[in-house]
């Protein structure tokens, strides 16, 4: 999905904007646990960045489909609505704009390439390792941090945001332990520090939010991870049983927070006394909530008035109402949330928790980790208004964002929904690309589609506003509803007069035309003058391409056999047409294909980028050198000879030769993508011919 700004192109192809976001949200991962400045900056690129993308109704359609997206907007649409009944508009105002952290979560949806999430993910336990030098520097008294003491090191947000986010990264770490897929024993090992060192400077902090969170999130992993969950469950209570008591006798700081947390227990129960620790603080918040919420339960009472009456509410409940109001809300979301918007607003927020937790996934870790964030953030959120500051916030949007991402692309495989035109891997997905970010040029504009095949690139074009004409030799194929595909046999002609249409689509056609020149030219008599031919085709010129056909003569090495007529006829059906569908028999090259279009009439106009294939990659990097010096010396020899042409049109022919065939991008990308723009009618290209032979020689 991404739209072109026409003063980011260049010769080198158009700017792509979701890969500039997927850069940013690796560096927004990065400046998460160390840099709230940086996390607003990164954000704040992402968002522009997304703006100028453009494609709304595209995005709209993303977004309108996933139940999270629904009940999110949901939430802020009832916040919204709710301000002309808070007490303080100004306040209410100043509230909901915090809302702004979560606008990340719609970039990432909507661009996010599953392939970064481990970019992301590792970004982020790099930060967080920086976290933890500095952290420990800090515990150690090796170097000091603005105002952090040694007894609760946590140097870039408070303790208790601090401790779930170790908490988390605990989790991650063990994930990767725990993955049978993970091998390299080096890689494990660093795995093994990481993970200690990280769980080690959970209980030196004194966030017991974490902790807790980290006990839970342990029992959640291994019950997940492991099949026999009578084993799962010993082996979390032992690692719990060995951790908590380490950390008691090792952490003075874990020693004296655990020993708080008992006393204030204790003086809640026998003397009704709150005041005593963290814990017994909140606990008397909630209970002054919960009285507020008895007489509030349905409609609530708006943004800002929930904390408005907690002095009356502590007064009945005998509290000090002072020592209660200092803190200024009720330190639990699902409590906050009930009181600000009613049970329709906590519904909804509650639903947001389900949407997530219901996500599924085809793989496990994701799976886990996913269940692990939204356990992880639920415990936060008991104990925290975790919607109101910038650390849970910003750590919410990210891992939302990221596992929905990742739970819709299992989503369309697992749903059977067709949809490769948004599948990095398909073709597809670059014609869309192509026509969304030139839709501008395209719209209004009379499209042949040919073939037309199912109709997904029809219904693209339809989408950006084009005059579709869909043609294919088996229209009983197309599938896009309110368009008629009729039926066409190239070798016959498009059924249509000439110098009809503005631009016309042969998407995957042309390899398996037996008569390509042809083809070509049927296509010059139905554009305009000027018109657009965009063409799709395997690359038969990329190193796979090349490397296959030097080891066995087929487009994919130890992959398929050579062409033969078992394989390579597709589709005959005589009582629908005469004519036989071929598979991929006539494969083509970028050269062969500009000669072809250069007799049929058209000039190269514009290449655009595809899938680049990991395999053609190395074997660029091994021979690109002789591909280089071969094709420089190909080169410098036809401009000496052939002297019956002038040197600038040598040079013309030839350096567009030259450059085609040495092309990286051409050499690694998996199809080739061109644009070629009508320039003369067939005739006219004979009549342009010059002859290489001056006279007929015999033999």
């Amino acid at each position: 999905m991404q739209i072109k700004n026409r003063f980011l192109y260049s010769s080198l192809g158009s700017f792509d904007y979701d890969k500039l976001i997927n850069y940013l949200l690796v560096a927004y991962a990065f400046a998460l646990p160390i840099s709230k400045a940086g996390v607003n900056i990164f954000a704040t690129l992402i968002l522009i960045t997304w703006l100028i993308q453009g494609n709304w109704k595209e995005k709209y359609q993303l977004y309108k489909t996933n139940t999270f997206f629904i009940a999110f907007s949901a939430f802020i649409a009832l916040s919204i609505l709710s301000i002309p009944f808070a007490s303080s508009t100004t306040f209410a105002l100043d509230y909901i704009a915090k809302y702004k952290h979560f606008l990340i979560i719609f970039p990432i949806y909507s661009s996010l390439n599953p392939k970064y999430v481990k970019h992301i993910l590792s970004s982020f336990l790099l930060a967080m390792f920086l976290s933890e030098l500095v952290s420990y520097g800090i515990f150690l008294e090796l170097w000091t941090y603005k105002n952090v003491s040694p007894h609760n090191p946590t140097p870039f947000m408070d303790h208790v945001s601090y401790s779930v986010y170790l908490a988390f990264t605990s989790i991650l770490l063990l994930t990767r332990l725990l993955d049978n897929q993970l091998t390299n024993t080096p890689l494990k090992l660093i795995y093994l520090l990481f993970f200690t060192s990280s769980t080690v400077n959970l209980f030196v902090n004194g966030g017991r939010t974490g902790q807790v969170t980290f006990v839970i999130l342990i029992f959640v992993t291994f019950f997940m991870s492991l099949k026999s969950k009578l084993k799962a469950i010993a082996i979390s209570l032992a690692f719990t049983l060995i951790i908590f008591p380490l950390a008691y006798k090792t952490s003075p700081n874990f020693q004296n927070k655990m020993d708080q947390l008992f006393v204030g227990i204790e003086k809640i129960l026998h003397q009704d006394n709150y005041k005593y620790d963290g814990f017994s603080q909140r606990v008397s918040l909630w209970l002054v909530g919960l009285d507020n919420l008895k007489d509030n339960y349905l409609f609530g009472k708006g943004i800002g008035n929930d904390t408005v009456d907690m002095a009356v509410y502590a007064k009945q409940r005998g509290f000090d109402p002072d020592f209660v109001c200092k803190f200024g809300d009720n330190h639990n979301m699902f409590l906050t949330v009930w009181l600000q918007l009613g049970l329709l607003g906590f519904l909804i927020f509650v639903a947001i928790f389900y949407s997530i937790f219901t996500l599924s996934f085809t793989s496990k870790r994701y799976q886990i980790l996913n269940l692990t964030f939204i356990a992880g953030f639920f415990l936060w959120s008991l104990g925290n208004t975790t919607f109101h500051t910038m650390n849970p916030m910003t750590f919410f949007a990210l891992f939302a964002g990221l596992f929905n991402t990742l739970a819709y692309q299992r989503g369309q495989k697992k749903s059977g929904i067709i949809r490769p035109e948004n599948d990095p891997h398909s073709i597809k997905y670059y014609v869309k690309r192509f026509f969304y970010r030139e839709r501008q040029r395209f719209q209004s504009k009379t499209i042949i589609d040919f073939p037309a095949g199912n109709g997904v690139s029809s219904k693209i074009l339809r989408h950006i506003g084009a005059n579709v004409l869909p043609y294919d030799l088996f229209p009983e194929y197309f599938q896009t509803k309110n368009l008629q595909c009729n039926r066409a046999n190239i070798n016959k002609g498009i059924p249509l007069n000439k110098e009809v249409a503005d631009a016309l689509l042969c998407q995957e056609g042309l390899e398996h035309f037996e008569n390509q020149l042809q083809v070509l030219k049927e296509f010059n008599r139905v554009l305009k003058p000027h018109g657009s031919l965009i063409i799709t085709t395997p690359n038969a010129s990329n190193m796979v391409g090349r490397v296959s056909y030097l080891l066995s003569e087929n487009e994919l090495f130890h992959k398929m056999m050579p062409q033969n007529e078992l394989d390579d006829i597709w589709i005959s059906k005589q009582e629908l047409t005469s004519e036989v569908y071929y598979g991929h028999i006539f494969l083509i090259g970028i050269n062969k294909l500009r000669l072809l279009a250069k007799l049929a009439g058209f000039k190269i106009k514009h290449i655009e980028n595809t899938r680049i294939k990991t395999t053609a990659v190395i074997l660029l990097i091994l021979f690109y050198p002789f591909i280089l010096f071969s094709n420089w010396r190909s080169y410098r020899r036809a401009i000496k000879k052939n002297r019956q042409f002038s040197n600038s049109t040598k040079e013309e022919i030839y350096g567009e030769v030259f450059k085609l065939s040495i092309s990286p991008r051409l050499l690694v990308n998996s199809h080739i993508f061109i644009e070629f723009e009508k320039v003369y009618t067939p005739e006219e290209v004979k009549q342009n011919l010059s002859s290489r032979e001056k006279e007929f020689k015999e033999t």
